[in-house]
């Protein structure tokens, strides 16, 4: 073999080799760890306390597994924060082994922020997932009392009426107009029914309230968490106990919850309800 094509496989193989190793030098690195959060985080909003329930982690079942750190803000979402930011708004040191909280002593006049994160500790780290959905409530202001119909000519001396925010009630006179919000009428058939104040006279026509039936409150007055925004009107007839509406008059929400009728019949009939009021104005999580 003469020299020049000696040094040409030699020239050959060393490219062959350094190709070789640029390729074992350039492989990707191995995808990280997907760490799933817990899914479908929501809320029950009490008298001072929200509790807090979720799905778990499709992860739930690996080893390692924690828990779920849960975060609180208030008048804020989680939205752009740092891990270090993050930290700060942490509920509890230690995650939480179950799939709820109840957290107690909450302003009723923010709204308060929450989400939650899974935690992995293996032998040299800590894993946290990403965030799961972010829900927002604030405590309400729980109430409850018995209205009667309103009859006629009677009617300023019988208690028909309802102050939300000063969880009182009222005779439906011109007295107490800017106090009441809704008052127990009846309708066109003569059964019981929610009704704006507005419909009560011309003297009136300045309180509207705005109602909406939500539906068959299975966990009382906890039930249903926002009034939605279609479906109201301000006349409803009540037809089954145990029924749970929304009321809007001015800047604030209140959830009713229709308990049971009372009484006799026309003109003593009355209902037993129990209210919850949101002082958050133009805020229906409740």
């Amino acid at each position: 073999m003469n020299r020049f094509v000696f040094v040409m496989l030699i020239m050959v193989l060393g490219m062959m080799l350094f190709v070789g190793c640029e390729k074992k030098t350039t492989e990707p690195e191995p995808e990280p760890e997907v760490f799933d959060p817990p899914t479908s985080l929501v809320y029950a909003t009490y008298q001072d306390s929200v509790k807090l329930t979720w799905n778990s982690s499709p992860d739930a079942t690996d080893d390692g597994f924690a828990g779920y750190n849960l975060y609180h803000r208030i008048n804020a979402n989680f939205s752009g924060l740092t891990e270090e930011e993050m930290a700060t708004y942490l509920i509890a040191e230690s995650p939480v082994s179950g799939n709820e909280i109840v957290l107690a002593d909450l302003t009723s006049t923010s709204k308060h922020y929450f989400t939650a994160r899974s935690m992995k500790i293996g032998s040299d780290d800590t894993t946290l997932s990403s965030k799961s959905n972010t829900v927002d409530t604030s405590p309400t202001i729980w109430f409850s009392d018995t209205l009667w119909e309103s009859t006629g000519g009677d009617s300023a001396t019988v208690i028909s009426a309802v102050d939300f925010d000063a969880q009182a009630v009222y005779p439906m006179d011109l007295a107490y107009m800017t106090f009441i919000d809704l008052y127990l009428g009846v309708d066109d058939s003569n059964y019981l029914s929610f009704k704006s104040p507005s419909l009560y006279g011309t003297e009136w026509s300045s309180r509207v309230a705005s109602i909406k039936r939500l539906g068959i409150a299975t966990d009382g007055l906890a039930s249903f968490g926002s009034a939605g925004t279609i479906g109201t009107s301000r006349s409803i007839t009540l037809t089954q106990p145990g029924t749970a509406f929304a009321v809007k008059i001015g800047s604030h929400y209140t959830k009713v919850y229709f308990v049971n009728f009372v009484g006799g019949a026309y003109p003593n009939r009355g209902i037993y309800f129990q209210a919850a009021y949101q002082e958050v104005e133009d805020y229906d999580h409740f």
